[in-house]
């Protein structure tokens, strides 16, 4: 799957320049692109299925389990790919300014918890944003898109508690209650997008659970509250 994907997204980061070539300048607020996220996520679906030749599609469903391990209301897939009888592939997109690349974090540990659930699930985490915003240190948890084995703990309280916080102040409800020990990510492919305005990159990670060590639980608050090291753990 990581081949196809290194495949497709040039024609992700093409549909997305052509979409931000055809905005005049003058209808373009400043700091805009003139694309949306769902433009996005259709540039993925389409991309997808013109490789796989299979059924894609936009806001698929929860993975079984899930429901279990993250109260409230959590957003269902951004866009899902069936790449076998079994096999499923999950996405999680993100087209952001500088301002809004945090959300990643929230993204990368719903498709770690994807994928711990359910062995013949992969995930990947899409997300584009001008290139500035890609080099600012601090403002985005930059080890996700690296290669990179970190425990969901040290990531949430040590490494990233101010952009945690951030996620969590978008929601009263929604809130994990129990994750795999590890996040593993693992960068795939970054392509350049030219905009007339500001150049940007889309960045694409694989993200996978590891509950090898055990489930990390959370208190009602959304925090990491006991990183358990228990005996292997078998997926769902």
């Amino acid at each position: 799957m990581d081949a196809t994907i290194r495949r497709a997204l040039p024609a992700v980061a093409g549909e997305l320049q052509q979409i931000m070539s055809s905005v005049p300048g003058w209808a373009l607020a400043e700091g805009s692109s003139g694309v949306r996220p769902g433009d996005l996520q259709r540039a993925v679906c389409n991309a997808l299925q013109a490789q796989l030749g299979s059924v894609a599609i936009v806001d698929g469903p929860l993975p079984a389990g899930v429901k279990d391990c993250w109260a409230g209301w959590l957003g269902r897939v951004d866009v899902l790919g069936r790449t076998g009888e079994e096999a499923e592939v999950c996405f999680e997109t993100q087209l952001c300014g500088v301002e809004k690349l945090y959300e990643s974090l929230w993204d990368a540990l719903k498709l770690a918890l994807f994928t711990a659930l359910h062995e013949s699930l992969a995930g990947y985490l899409v997300y584009a944003a001008p290139e500035s915003g890609w080099g600012r240190e601090g403002q985005h948890p930059e080890v996700l898109f690296e290669d990179e084995t970190i425990g969901v703990a040290e990531l949430l309280h040590v490494r990233y508690p101010e952009l945690w916080t951030a996620c969590l102040r978008g929601t009263r409800t929604t809130r994990p209650v129990s994750l795999p020990f590890e996040v593993r990510t693992e960068p795939i492919v970054a392509v350049p997008i030219r905009a007339p305005s500001s150049d940007w990159e889309l960045r694409c990670v694989r993200v996978q659970g590891q509950a090898g060590y055990g489930w990390t639980t959370f208190d009602s608050d959304g925090w990491p509250m006991l990183a358990q090291a228990d005996q292997p753990v078998s997926p769902a």
